[in-house]
């Protein structure tokens, strides 16, 4: 319970940093920890069970990821 308590308060303080409100330099910042996470297979799978892909997908638009942001663009 310990490991998915911090797992669910990692991801909370991550997301929280793509509000529409923040400064772009926080949602760049939590945009590029959420990716470089991401890339670890268990962090993955643990966001994927939590159901939590799909959340972080529409936050990530939400902070214009991929909408004129060149550092938080998604697609080529």
């Amino acid at each position: 319970k310990g490991e998915s308590r911090r797992f669910t308060d990692e991801m909370g303080y991550l997301l929280e940093g793509l509000d529409p409100t923040s400064d772009l330099s926080v949602k760049r910042s939590s945009a590029l920890d959420i990716v470089i996470k991401l890339c670890d297979q268990t962090f993955w799978r643990k966001s994927r069970a939590a159901g939590l892909l799909s959340r972080i997908w529409e936050l990530m638009r939400g902070a214009r990821a991929g909408d004129g942001d060149k550092v938080c663009i998604t697609t080529s």
